[in-house]
């Protein structure tokens, strides 16, 4: 559907609630899989800031399962478009840096080649 029809605050806070529960097994991490979906076409920054911290437990949780490389493929995936859109077409807004770190964990190819070339500086 169309994200505009709930505001971004509402969004950020649905899908960080959403993650806390599927973290403390109240609600089943398919559903808040389901829900960090409607990322994939969110280029909002509140929505993606809200769910940093839920992100980086769920990486935490997943490093050494075999479930960890769908996980970087799914952000890889989910962070495409918000990343297109600030950093490989910049807005003149400062990306943060877990744009660039999520996308470049996911393997997205301008985040790789950007940050190499930025590292043989």
């Amino acid at each position: 559907g169309n994200l505009t029809k709930i505001s971004r605050v509402t969004r950020a806070q649905l899908l960080d609630d959403t993650l806390f529960l599927a973290r403390h097994n109240l609600v089943r991490y398919d559903h808040a899989i389901d829900m960090l979906e409607c990322l994939e076409r969110d280029i909002d920054y509140v929505p993606w800031q809200e769910v940093q911290r839920e992100l980086r437990n769920l990486e935490r949780n997943l490093r050494f399962t075999n479930t960890y490389p769908l996980f970087k493929r799914f952000m890889k995936i989910i962070s495409r478009h918000f990343y297109r859109a600030h950093v490989e077409e910049p807005d003149g807004i400062a990306v943060p840096k877990w744009a660039i770190v999520w996308a470049c964990f996911g393997g997205l190819r301008h985040c790789m080649n950007l940050t190499q070339y930025q590292l043989q500086d």
